[in-house]
């Protein structure tokens, strides 16, 4: 058991390969040997499906990624195609949420439909906006042009205009300058509003006084629409002091 030596070697017999073990020491030589010819062609048959297969597989791979890369793409393209179709003169519209859609694809459309509900919003307001401020600036427009027209023809027929007319003319006209000097710093303080730049003059104001007073304020507008308003304040807001521009407070609370 102390003295075996062992050696391998790959011989050729009969045009076959065999793999033979010696064991041997001082009184004994031993050789096994097995036929390899069947592992080698089963390695070469392995070896060309392998490289037959391996390609195979590839193109397979490829085909199938760029399959699966399409239908999973071929929403998102749908709703972008769908969202380009949306303009300006038709925000009404929406996107249909494609069939068989995950929760992503779902998510992405319900957030655009909301958006474009924003804009809708945003655009009926701008319209109507702009129409509400040429009506209001139309009509001392019109008035201006009256008055000038009516004192032209006046001076073409008598070559001389009244002084009181002339002053009357005149009052005319610095009223409807003057009302559309109000609306044009109107637009200003809603623009500067929009764009958080309107400047407040803030001070200390007593809350529950202040609302007190323009509820009468209030009640008289009221009464002329044939309608009753009610002021009800809290007691415990009685001499709160806020910090407040108090034009502004009083535009907001008026309008509402």
């Amino acid at each position: 058991e102390t003295d075996t030596t062992s050696s391998y070697h790959t011989v050729n017999i009969r045009d076959e390969h065999v793999r033979v073990a010696r064991a041997h020491n001082e009184r004994f030589d031993v050789y096994v040997g097995y036929p390899v010819t069947d592992i080698e062609e089963s390695l070469a048959s392995v070896r060309s499906s392998f490289y037959v297969g391996i390609p195979i597989a590839l193109v397979i791979s490829i085909l199938g990624g760029l399959w699966l890369a399409r239908k999973a793409l071929r929403p998102i393209e749908q709703i972008a195609g769908m969202a380009r179709e949306i303009g300006a003169k038709n925000l009404s519209q929406r996107i249909d949420l494609p069939g068989k859609t995950d929760r992503e694809l779902a998510t992405l459309t319900e957030t655009l439909n909301s958006m474009f509900a924003r804009l809708e919003s945003s655009f009926q307001q701008v319209t109507q906006f702009t129409s509400d401020a040429s009506h209001e600036l139309k009509t001392p427009l019109s008035i201006i042009k009256g008055e000038i027209e009516q004192a032209r023809r006046h001076l073409e027929s008598s070559q001389s205009i009244d002084p009181d007319e002339t002053r009357r003319l005149l009052e005319s006209v610095m009223e409807e300058v003057e009302r559309m000097h109000r609306i044009v710093e109107g637009l200003l303080l809603l623009s500067r509003a929009d764009e958080r730049q309107l400047p407040l003059s803030l001070e200390e104001v007593k809350i529950y006084d202040y609302l007190e007073a323009l509820s009468e304020d209030g009640a008289i507008l009221a009464g002329e629409r044939g309608l009753t308003l009610e002021c009800r304040l809290e007691e415990r807001a009685m001499g709160k002091l806020i910090m407040a521009d108090t034009t502004r407070l009083y535009q907001i609370v008026m309008n509402l």
